[in-house]
């Protein structure tokens, strides 16, 4: 759903935000993700976004709230979990993000192998299987991620 405000489409500033990240300009694309978000409050999309961009300045508690909002909007957003998971081992909560990846493993195995994932052009869910699979065995392997929670 498309939303206009002042002549301005939540899908038009999501895509300019995206657009300002990849070119490095990481304070515009924050801001630009704020303000979608102002237009469409409920767009999992510019939630993850914006997680992504938080992530990229050293925001992680921006981060980790967006992308808690991004699977309270969608609890099937693979990559909401996945990166989720992988914000809270960094953060030594080993317990809590291993349960994040293994939603995101068990939300993978669940769709079309060949089907893409929506945020990662080209990532087939197959592969991501593996990918995440092999980062799962490295952690597995780590009792310092393993003991803390």
């Amino acid at each position: 759903m498309m939303i206009n405000k002042q002549g301005k489409s939540a899908d038009l500033l999501q895509h300019k935000a995206k657009v300002m990240a990849n070119l490095g300009d990481l304070q515009a694309a924050h801001a630009l993700c704020d303000e979608c978000l102002t237009l469409d409050p409920l767009d999992k999309h510019s939630y993850f976004l914006s997680a992504m961009v938080s992530l990229e300045i050293g925001d992680d508690l921006a981060a980790e709230t967006s992308l808690r909002k991004t699977i309270y909007l969608d609890a099937t957003f693979v990559e909401a979990h996945f990166q989720l998971g992988m914000l809270l081992i960094k953060q030594q909560k080993a317990v809590a993000g291993n349960k994040s990846l293994h939603n995101a493993l068990k939300l993978a195995r669940s769709a079309p192998p060949a089907g893409e994932l929506h945020h990662a052009a080209g990532m087939t869910f197959q592969r991501f299987i593996e990918i995440l699979e092999h980062e799962m065995d490295m952690y597995a392997g780590d009792e310092q991620v393993n003991s803390n929670g």
